[in-house]
């Protein structure tokens, strides 16, 4: 049975970081440029109403600008990749949520196994690869491969065999 837990374990650790990272680095893509695009539409529509705010070469440099912004955001999409890859993470940490539950409980060894099957059933319907989640999983995240590891630090506890600490930590 250890060797389901733990395959669950590193699964839903790396797959929770893979949503995560992409999540925030499209956030960060896409809160800027939208930010930027509504400036300069209001800069542009000011000036088309009045003719005196900005200077002709302003004015172009700007409308080309707000078009090339535009465009990127047409074709990158970054805020429904944000929402995209932010909804995946929720998936992974409710079947995360339910992992631990199932942990944590006082079940036979046998009826945990059966409940970490179900688990990777979901698990196993979720999966796909990123290659932004792999270049940060290389660099910034090696040490975060399980789930269990996210939230509890002490490695000890969580590794014991009748995570009786822990589940009382917890409980």
């Amino acid at each position: 049975m250890s060797s389901i837990k733990d395959k669950l374990d590193n699964d839903l650790g790396f797959y929770y970081w893979k949503y995560y990272i992409a999540g925030a680095f499209w956030s960060n893509i896409a809160t800027p440029i939208n930010f930027c695009i509504t400036v300069l539409s209001a800069l542009i529509s000011a000036q088309a109403n009045t003719d005196s705010i900005l200077s002709d070469n302003v004015y172009k440099d700007l409308s080309i600008a707000l078009l090339l912004l535009s465009t990127i955001n047409t074709f990158l999409r970054p805020h429904i990749q944000m929402n995209e890859n932010v909804q995946m993470k929720s998936k992974y940490d409710a079947i995360g949520t339910e992992f631990e539950r199932v942990f944590f409980s006082d079940n036979t060894n046998d009826e945990k196994k059966e409940a970490y099957g179900l688990i990777a059933e979901k698990l196993d319907q979720l999966r796909i690869n990123d290659l932004i989640h792999i270049i940060c999983r290389q660099t910034c995240l090696s040490s975060k491969n399980q789930w269990l590891s996210l939230i509890y630090n002490d490695e000890e506890h969580v590794n014991s065999p009748d995570n009786t600490i822990v589940a009382e930590e917890h409980a």
